[in-house]
């Protein structure tokens, strides 16, 4: 009987063990329609800021550039931390190639085309075109009032793409810096970064700092690109799943967020006499929406947005965006605002949908199949 006991244990000890569950598959971020759907809310609302009439009710539609802005820190920062977390690092090179096949074609075939005309009626000369030009593939445009720049007739809407592209010669450094330490310290990061950022723009606004210095430049601005930022990081440090939770708490609020933005476009004022944290319940609701759409439940605001002709106008965005101010240009100068049978800002708007698409089909789509040859 000792025996007996004595030999048990071992019996118990020589059974194999229950395998380990398979590690959980590295979060990669997937195409979000609804994410298109707000760009096209985004460039509806700048739209109605520049067209005459529009902005009698959207003196605030400068807040597109804001939703843009944090769409931008949230999708390059969640291909980015993707790729680090599949392949432990990512290539500077290859995102430097992808950005420069997505934005530079567009921009530099608009800005050709309205340089070309500018010129033609003697609204500019050839030597500030080339100086501009400079500016433009430099990443400085935004900092023309303070260099002097002559920007050709209709580009003066062009600072943002500048603002942007600073954004994506610094921000993919500090990321590849933080993430070498952690995914968490990645998230931290940012989101200390957008603290500062706001209380900073907050500070000089308080100061009373000359509005342009506050609207055009990047470290005023950074706060909006980096709370999207600090979101793309949520699934890498919190996990998918507690993501998941969050997301399913911000979509059952996702009407109300969406009301923060629409109120916004009527009720903040003009940038010669906006005060900042003005804009910031714009950027935080912006944040949360798209934490709602992409790791969200399916729900009916989503829906809205998932829309075929939101998701339709969101990937023309960009063109749309180039294209508007020097349509809306153009149309203030040759047509009365009742000139027509349906107004100067419907024909406007109607030019530019032509435009962009066909900037979309000729120009974005063909370099954008070369830019997946880089992709991760």
């Amino acid at each position: 009987m000792n025996q007996e006991l004595t030999e048990a244990p071992l019996l118990v000890l020589d059974r194999e063990a229950p395998p380990e569950p398979p590690p959980p598959a590295p979060y990669r971020f997937v195409y979000t329609p609804a994410l298109d759907g707000l760009r096209a809310l985004a460039v509806a609302m700048v739209f109605l800021f520049h067209a005459p009439y529009g902005s009698k009710l959207a003196s605030g539609g400068h807040i597109g550039v804001d939703v843009f802005l944090v769409l931008s820190g949230f999708l390059i920062t969640s291909i980015l931390a993707g790729e680090w977390q599949r392949t432990g690092t990512f290539s500077l090179r290859k995102f430097y190639l992808r950005r420069l096949l997505r934005l530079s074609p567009a921009v530099l075939f608009c800005t050709t085309v309205i340089c070309f005309f500018d010129w033609l009626h003697g609204h500019i000369d050839l030597w500030s075109i080339v100086l501009y030009y400079r500016a433009l593939l430099l990443y400085y445009v935004n900092l023309g009032p303070w260099i002097g720049l002559r920007v050709p007739l209709g580009l003066a809407h062009c600072w943002s793409l500048s603002l942007e592209e600073q954004f994506y010669v610094i921000w993919p450094l500090l990321l590849l810096l933080m993430l070498r330490h952690s995914a968490r310290r990645a998230f931290w990061g940012s989101a200390g970064l957008f603290a500062v950022a706001t209380l900073w723009e907050c500070w000089l606004s308080a100061s009373g700092a000359p509005n342009d210095r506050i609207y055009l430049w990047l470290d005023t601005r950074a706060n909006a690109v980096l709370l999207g930022a600090a979101m793309a990081m949520l699934p890498h440090v919190m996990g998918l799943a507690w993501t998941r939770r969050f997301a399913e708490r911000l979509s059952a609020v996702s009407i109300w967020l969406v009301g923060v933005i629409v109120a916004g476009m009527g009720v903040i004022p003009e940038p010669g006499t906006l005060k900042q944290p003005m804009t910031l319940p714009i950027i935080v609701a912006t944040a949360a929406l798209i934490v709602a759409f992409t790791f969200g439940p399916a729900h009916r605001v989503r829906g809205w947005f998932e829309r075929p002709g939101a998701v339709w106008v969101g990937r023309l965005s960009y063109s749309i965006y180039l294209w508007h101010f020097p349509i809306l240009t153009w149309a203030s100068l040759h047509f009365s605002p009742m000139g027509s049978l349906f107004g100067r800002d419907p024909i406007a708007l109607g030019l530019t949908l032509c435009f962009s698409w066909a900037t979309y089909r000729l120009v974005e789509r063909p370099f954008l199949s070369l830019k997946t040859r880089f992709e991760s």
